[in-house]
């Protein structure tokens, strides 16, 4: 049986080409230069949210953390904030003096550097830069922690009655 003159005819042209032509793959190169330099800045600005947000989510667990452990032991804790970093201490039985404080996870002085994914923090607990859990998980003094990066920001609040953390833009 003999094939139809159209399929001999496809054959016929599948079996003679079997590349690509320089003027077809440079004008796929040249489109696919232009949709990812579109799509560039989107990826950066989600990029530049996602580490925002996960550095907002990291410092709202830190947070209660640290509050729960000055519940569960009685005694205070506490963090001190500067522009580009965070850290954790227990204070003394005299109150006057400090001891840091060991992340549970690497065992190491708890210290978190933001400002390595070029996150800014501005603190602010009644002026000071620093916040204190007493025995019951209150704050002392309550207020807030703003992350900024770039033209994004958070807003971290440490209610005063209760001592709850929110996030919020």
């Amino acid at each position: 049986m003999r094939p139809h003159r159209f399929a001999r005819a496809f054959l016929h042209f599948a079996l003679r080409r079997r590349s690509f032509t320089l003027p077809e793959l440079l004008i796929v190169i040249l489109i696919t230069g232009i949709l990812a330099a579109a799509g560039l800045p989107v990826i950066t600005g989600a990029f530049a949210d996602m580490s925002l947000r996960s550095a907002a989510q990291t410092m709202v667990a830190d947070l209660n953390y640290i509050r729960n452990l000055a519940i569960t032991e009685g005694a205070e804790y506490g963090f001190e904030f500067t522009a580009t970093s965070y850290s954790a201490f227990k204070r003394t039985e005299d109150g006057l003096d400090r001891e840091p404080v060991l992340h549970p996870l690497t065992h190491k002085t708890w210290a978190v550097d933001p400002s390595a994914a070029k996150i800014k923090l501005s603190a602010d607990f009644s002026g000071a830069g620093e916040l204190y859990y007493d025995a019951t998980g209150a704050p002392n003094p309550p207020g807030k922690v703003v992350m900024a990066m770039d033209d994004l920001a958070i807003t971290i609040t440490v209610e005063a009655s209760t001592g709850r953390v929110s996030a919020t833009r």
